[in-house]
């Protein structure tokens, strides 16, 4: 699972990793929806997240990252809640945002966007990387 890009499908991503990982079938009228969670965290770009990755009839669709509380960076170490924690990394791996919303930071590409959304009251925030095929 070193490289995900937009159309790929779920053999081309997953093969003895699967594992490693709690997967979820979801079928109804419009078809089938499959989510592989993260066991544990995983590091990458220099924060620990635990992740889901999302595929809608075999093909992905979106990969959501979610912070650990307790990160092993001193730079991220010092941040107060999961929401600073993915702005700080966002900023550092992506530049600056091409909007910025109430809810987080939006980043739009040609072959899809990714979406930082943060919910005050419950104060729980994710990283959504959405893909365009």
């Amino acid at each position: 699972m070193e490289h995900i890009e937009n159309g790929m499908k779920i053999e081309e991503i997953f093969n003895e990793d699967k594992n490693e990982f709690i997967v979820t079938n979801i079928e109804n009228e419009d078809g089938k929806i499959i989510i592989f969670r993260s066991k544990k965290m995983i590091s990458y770009k220099g924060a620990r997240f635990r992740f889901n990755i999302q595929f809608y009839n075999g093909i992905i669709e979106h990969i959501s990252i979610v912070a650990a509380k307790k990160q092993e960076n001193d730079i991220y170490e010092k941040c107060k809640d999961e929401d600073e924690v993915h702005k700080l990394w966002l900023l550092n791996n992506y530049g600056v945002p091409t909007l910025k919303e109430q809810f987080g930071y939006i980043y739009l590409f040609s072959d899809g966007k990714i979406c930082s959304e943060y919910d005050p009251r419950s104060g729980s925030s994710e990283i959504i990387f959405i893909m365009h095929s």
